[in-house]
């Protein structure tokens, strides 16, 4: 009975499969950062209005808690808040 000897194959086999290993890793060091105007100004966009985004979803939180505890209505929105009946309705119905 002929006898295969797998360790020979084996070791000529293990470069091969590190190939496309090795292939991603050059192709890494080859990336470049490309600059791109939009993205940098939607960054400092979005770095600017941070606070006033985060406020305006603590706000909602706060109306959306107190609606569901049924203690607030359009009325209250608009002495306590100063708003106009249809920004405050609009609030409510959130």
């Amino acid at each position: 009975m002929p006898s295969f000897d797998f360790l020979p194959l084996l070791w000529w086999g293990l470069p091969l499969a590190g190939l496309p290993i090795l292939i991603h890793l050059i192709n890494l060091l080859r990336h470049r950062k490309v600059p791109w105007a939009a993205m940098e100004f939607l960054l400092a966009s979005q770095k600017k209005f941070r606070t006033r985004v985060l406020l305006k979803q603590l706000l909602l939180l706060l109306l959306r808690v107190a609606r569901q505890e049924q203690k607030c209505s359009t009325s209250l929105l608009q002495r306590r808040l100063r708003l106009g009946y249809t920004r405050a309705a609009r609030m409510v119905d959130i």
